[in-house]
């Protein structure tokens, strides 16, 4: 979507040399397995890496600053997300719980035995538990769907 932002609103006139588009990416220390250094017109840079910072360091400065505690971050459709982060999404967000639902439906088109949760039911019929999922259970590649 970015990529095709830019390419819209900065087009590449004829015989002119690609234009250079730095893509911020908020990467911590703790996630350097995730770094992917490209080159050619499109260019990852990570400043919360660059500034050496972890997932720690990152909550604390958004709490100095007197904002509420960033949640962990998740795409609305992975298949990582705690119960009450499904919960949340439903009551909170329920415009991309739907998408969720309807995602589901169109992956078990093709692969009926794919689901978005561990229940391995359809989301919109899992009653969510209060949330004491343990913390260490979700994702730990930072690679979902890639």
């Amino acid at each position: 979507m970015v990529h095709r932002f830019a390419n819209e609103m900065y087009p590449r006139e004829k015989g002119e040399p690609n234009k250079k588009f730095r893509v911020w990416i908020g990467f911590s220390t703790d996630e350097l397995r995730r770094v992917r250094m490209i080159g050619g017109k499109w260019q990852n840079w990570y400043p919360l890496i660059d500034h050496g910072l972890n997932r720690s360091d990152c909550i604390a400065l958004v709490e100095r600053a007197g904002l509420p505690t960033p949640p962990r971050s998740a795409c609305w459709m992975c298949p990582n997300r705690h119960d009450r982060e499904w919960n949340h999404l439903k009551t909170e967000q329920p415009g991309d719980f739907k998408k969720a639902v309807a995602f589901e439906k169109e992956l078990q088109a093709k692969w009926p035995h794919l689901w978005l949760h561990k229940e391995k039911k359809p989301l919109d019929q899992i009653i969510f538990t209060d949330g004491t999922d343990d913390m260490f259970s979700g994702c730990n590649s930072g690679m979902c769907m890639v």
